[in-house]
């Protein structure tokens, strides 16, 4: 019994962190980023990263791995984002 109330008040108290977390940005006056702005952002950003996948590549074991992830971001945003 006492592991239970121990766990339930861990969780209580990761409930009220995630909850104070989440008013913490609009205390500080940080409003979330529309999509429109990722999608400048993302235009912004996509030559660059381009520029870095090849060397990316190169990481040992995981390398390959983090290129296919950002190809397949990219692609994603690609389909999103509107093109200029």
């Amino acid at each position: 019994m006492t592991e239970n109330t121990l766990n339930s008040k861990a969780f209580l108290k990761a409930l009220d962190d995630f909850d104070a977390h989440q008013k913490a940005p609009k205390a500080m006056g940080v409003a979330p980023i529309p999509i429109t702005n990722v999608c400048a952002t993302y235009v912004a950003v996509k030559p660059i990263l381009e520029g870095i996948l090849p060397f990316l590549g190169w990481l040992p074991g995981v390398g390959a791995r983090i290129v296919v992830a950002i190809r397949a971001l990219m692609a994603g945003l690609d389909i999103v984002c509107p093109r200029p």
